[in-house]
């Protein structure tokens, strides 16, 4: 489980790279570029605390 949660760290820029470039290119699509955001923190607040504990 600890492994699964390094790479998906590990994934976090990319990810970061890829939500930026949806954000700016398809400016129309905001609200639910945003609704998957939030999902996106909520997802990587438990990896982090998986990683901790």
């Amino acid at each position: 489980m600890k492994v699964l949660a390094w790479m998906f760290l590990g994934a976090i820029p990319i990810s970061m790279g890829v939500f930026f470039s949806l954000e700016v290119g398809v400016w129309w699509a905001g609200p639910v570029l945003l609704g998957g955001s939030t999902l996106f923190v909520i997802v990587l607040i438990w990896a982090i605390r998986t990683v901790v504990e």
